[in-house]
């Protein structure tokens, strides 16, 4: 009996060992069969995009986005505001786009870099301020900058690799410099000019662009567009029309002085006859007078002394002779293409000499300009206006507010489109992430 109750006792064991197998092989086989699947939401990711795309979108809703794009401080203020108390780290930059500071390496002696610097001390693009930072620096190992100047005639022959490495890292280079023999060879390839061309008249003027995809046309524009900033430097006698703040100074184009008078920050007056005294009445802003035939617009008044006029139109405007001169060679475009040519010789030929020749080979941004200051360093204000249209074309627009190092994160690019002066397209673009 006893036995009999073992051996069933026995098989009941046996019976519940196989349950216990069969029910993991089952498990196991549903596992394989069916495995389980995990979903994973992104949702730090993102939340980074929707993040920066809301800053971007609500700057451009504030109407901020311009001032952002070149003021880090204004912006950092902004993101200040929204990011307090979090981990998210941000950035920004902008393609395109003139940036607000501009350094300069100038090959050039002590007397042209101050001369450079009162040139450039009030550029302003679209109301920003464009402050220029100059260096002196050696053709040799060129210093770290957006645009090279130089300035005088050199032999660039020794300096051909240290220019092309510069022009490949994204800057550009202008060049003011007469010849009296052959150019050579590095300056073909650089600059794009050759000895050549016919003298015509004597009038210098500028070469109006066939369309909007010429190599000159942004040059032209800004030409054009860009404010002569007037600083009225000396006090003048309270009159009856100006019976406060009342300052004066000159401007001068064509070989032509013009007095002018700043009132009272509100309004301006000008000698156009050159007889000394005014002959405008009060010109508030985007009033029109005309000098020696051109139609002028005053744009901006900034200050008690600082106003800023430009051209009502786009007329043919003719320079006094600054290209042709004794004792130097006439040049003219290398490869005979003379879209490429910002100002030239008034002549019914094909061939002309040229004062201004842009390059953009190998994707370079290279311009030459007949020295215009080879008997003066005081110039006249439009050929300060054609150097810096030049210094703005060639130079380096990639800008980044500050280099990040991130664990996760997302560049938002924006469009934006400025046009108080001159119509500038560039791209801003805001960078938010993660640390660690």
């Amino acid at each position: 009996m006893n036995n009999e109750n073992m051996k069933i006792g026995g098989r009941g064991f046996i019976s519940i060992l196989e349950l216990v197998v069969v029910s993991m092989v089952l498990v196991t086989a549903f596992a394989v069969m069916f495995p389980t699947v995990t979903y994973k939401s992104n949702w730090d990711n993102a939340l980074l995009l929707l993040r920066g795309r809301d800053i971007v979108l609500t700057a451009d809703a504030l109407g901020k986005t311009y001032d952002y794009s070149f003021d880090t401080a204004e912006f950092g203020t902004f993101l200040d505001n929204i990011f307090e108390g979090t981990n998210f780290v941000t950035f920004s930059g902008t393609q395109d786009a003139v940036k607000p500071e501009v350094k300069i390496a100038c090959a050039c002696n002590d007397s042209q870099i101050e001369a450079l610097g009162s040139w450039l001390d009030n550029v302003k693009i679209n109301g920003r301020d464009i402050d220029f930072i100059i260096y002196k620096s050696n053709l040799a190992s060129i210093t770290p900058s957006d645009i090279l100047v130089i300035w005088g005639y050199t032999d660039l022959s020794s300096y051909r690799s240290s220019i092309e490495s510069y022009l490949s890292a994204g800057s550009g280079v202008v060049e003011i410099m007469d010849f009296t023999s052959s150019v050579g060879s590095v300056q073909q390839e650089i600059f794009g000019i050759a000895n050549g061309g016919g003298w015509g008249n004597d009038v210098d003027y500028v070469v109006k662009p066939g369309s909007g995809t010429s190599l000159t046309y942004q040059t032209y524009k800004l030409f054009y567009h860009l404010p002569f900033t007037l600083e009225a430097d000396e006090y003048a006698t309270a009159t009856a029309k100006c019976s406060q703040s009342n300052r004066t100074g000159v401007f001068k184009m064509r070989g032509l002085e013009r007095r002018f008078w700043i009132c009272n920050a509100s309004s301006v007056y000008f000698d156009t006859d050159g007889n000394g005294n005014e002959d405008t009445g009060a010109l508030l802003q985007n009033s029109t007078f005309t000098i020696d035939g051109y139609k002028l617009k005053v744009s901006h008044i900034y200050s008690e002394s600082k106003a800023g006029i430009d051209f009502e139109n786009t007329p043919e405007y003719k320079f006094v002779d600054f290209i042709r001169t004794p004792s130097i060679d006439k040049i003219a475009p290398s490869d005979g293409d003379y879209t490429r040519s910002l100002v030239c010789r008034e002549n019914p030929l094909p061939q002309k000499s040229c004062g201004v020749i842009l390059n953009n080979a190998s994707g370079w941004r290279t311009a030459w300009i007949a020295d215009f200051t080879r008997t003066s360093l005081d110039v006249d204000d439009d050929l300060k206006l054609v150097f810096e249209s030049l210094l703005l074309w060639t130079s380096n627009k990639e800008a980044t507010s500050a280099a990040v190092s991130l664990s996760k994160g997302y560049v938002i690019p924006f469009v934006n489109v400025k046009d108080t002066d001159v119509f500038e397209v560039y791209k801003f673009n805001f960078g938010i992430g993660y640390p660690y």
